[in-house]
């Protein structure tokens, strides 16, 4: 076993962000945060071949980023979520990537806390509707239900 790439990010202690996987018909897509040399990524690539070759790596984000990264599948595509920091804000953030590997427009979800209260925020599809969740720390549970068909376009 090897790993899938070597970001050359090394942090002390336990990390937070881990990476995320989804499979669909087509392949398995893999997203992670990394933060080699201070500078944060969210990363995204793709095998067809059950691991014996993979894509090119794609970065998500275009500003600096948090992390906490979830995956699913939606029509054979991989949707991506992650927080990221605009103007001292956070913000739960995704994109759509589609089996030839093209990026959607970004599509921001809402803003979301910056400290490690907000947890790791989930996605799921359900029909045609993206359930997004997270923590809001003394208020519960946030959730949004997000009609998939023009989520992207």
């Amino acid at each position: 076993m090897e790993a899938i790439h070597n970001d050359g990010w090394k942090i002390s202690g336990c990390p937070v962000n881990g990476p995320t996987l989804a499979a669909n018909r087509d392949g398995i897509g893999i997203a992670w945060f990394t933060a080699p040399n201070g500078e944060t990524q969210v990363n995204f690539i793709m095998t067809k071949d059950l691991g014996n070759s993979f894509t090119k790596i794609m970065k998500l984000n275009d500003k600096e980023a948090l992390g906490r990264v979830d995956i699913t599948t939606f029509d054979n595509n991989f949707l991506v979520s992650w927080i990221e920091i605009d103007d001292q804000k956070c913000n739960l953030v995704m994109r759509e990537i589609t089996q030839m590997g093209k990026l959607s427009n970004k599509y921001s979800v809402d803003e979301i806390p910056c400290d490690r209260s907000s947890g790791n925020p989930k996605i799921e599809v359900y029909e045609k509707m993206l359930f997004v969740t997270w923590t809001i720390t003394g208020a519960g549970i946030e959730s949004r239900w997000l009609e998939l068909g023009s989520l992207f376009r």
